[in-house]
């Protein structure tokens, strides 16, 4: 019995240290948003059609959104992706 135990034991610790080491630590994206554009019109339009929720409206919205952002020292494109959401 205490054989079992111990191998049961031994298998849990094997398979919980096992799923520590698949950890992967991650670079955070710099997403200052005080910044000058990283995109164009274009791209951002571009990126709009492929989100199935957008309509004509957010599409031409963001030659409103890139201009008025860009006056202001605000990076578009994150702009623009957060008014998605």
């Amino acid at each position: 019995m205490k054989r079992n135990n111990l191998l049961t034991l031994s298998f849990l610790f094997l398979v919980a240290s096992s799923l520590c080491a698949e950890e992967k630590s991650v670079t955070a994206v710099n997403n200052n948003i005080l910044c000058p554009p990283t995109c164009t019109v274009a791209q951002m339009k571009k990126w709009a059609q492929n989100i199935s929720t957008s309509t004509t409206t957010f599409i031409n919205n963001a030659d409103y959104v890139y201009s008025y952002a860009k006056q202001v020292g605000v990076n578009p494109c994150l702009v623009y992706a957060q008014y998605a959401y």
